[in-house]
């Protein structure tokens, strides 16, 4: 196995209240197996071209590069990932085509698929990482002044959420039995800092939220910011702030992923 120390200046930023009490260690989730292959990405459709992750019943598939899947495993984005080497960017050589399966036959929930990648990750890639605390700038989800729009979930609900991006740069987040740090950390992917979940809402919610992802180039200038619909939609409001956070510093990774 071919394993590469790295700088100690990559860092993935998580978000944290600075007064969280101490939480039990969750059990340690893995996939029951998971074979991992080296693809190379497509523009021209005649094979992989897009990077994501899809959850059918218990079996997981992912098209990755390394960088995107820490990136999804620890809830971060790309640009939180600082100093990685080169072959750890976004180039379509370091890519991988991952398919896996969990144990039994029930539809995991994302966070714990997300839980499931990173105990890939430090098995199958050796990554290893220690933590730090450094104060950053983030938006505090909070309630707005005219009180949340959200609607609860019924008890008999189930976790889901659907994503859809139009090419003119409309976007819909469906999402049902949701609760606020899942909502954080989605509305983060859309930001320029990351979101801290500050409601004091502690149930899930049914919601759907539709805005224009001004970084798409064809989006219309007069297009729904990300801002203006969780106002306006959502009841909510995402209030610049300094906050601590803890930081995971990249301590090393192997390019080579070891056997099942």
């Amino acid at each position: 196995m071919i394993t590469m120390k790295l700088r100690p200046a990559i860092a993935f930023l998580l978000v944290f209240p600075s007064h969280a009490a101490a939480q039990p260690v969750p059990e340690r989730l893995a996939f029951e197996v998971a074979l991992i292959k080296p693809c190379v990405l497509s523009k021209k459709g005649d094979g992989p071209g897009l990077i994501g992750v899809t959850i059918s019943g218990s079996r997981v598939t992912a098209v990755t590069t390394l960088r995107h899947l820490i990136s999804y495993a620890y809830s971060v984005r790309n640009y939180q990932i600082l100093g990685a080497e080169n072959w750890m960017s976004e180039s379509a050589a370091d890519a991988y085509c991952i398919s896996a399966k969990t144990e039994g036959e029930g539809t995991p929930a994302p966070d714990q698929v997300r839980r499931m990648f990173q105990a890939l990750l430090a098995d199958r890639f050796a990554l290893q990482f220690h933590r730090e605390t450094k104060v950053f700038p983030i938006y505090a989800l909070v309630l707005d002044s005219n009180g949340t729009k959200l609607k609860a979930s019924r008890a008999a609900s189930e976790h889901s959420e659907r994503r859809v991006r139009g090419k003119d740069g409309s976007a819909r987040l469906t999402a049902s039995r949701h609760t606020m740090p899942q909502l954080a950390a989605g509305l983060s992917n859309y930001t320029d800092r990351p979101v801290l979940d500050s409601t004091g809402l502690t149930g899930s919610y049914d919601f759907t939220l539709e805005w224009t992802d001004r970084r798409n180039p064809r989006a219309p200038d007069q297009g729904t910011s990300i801002f203006t619909a969780v106002k306006e939609q959502l009841g909510l409001k995402l209030e610049p702030r300094q906050a601590q956070v803890e930081v995971l510093v990249l301590d090393q990774a192997t390019r080579i992923p070891s056997e099942n």
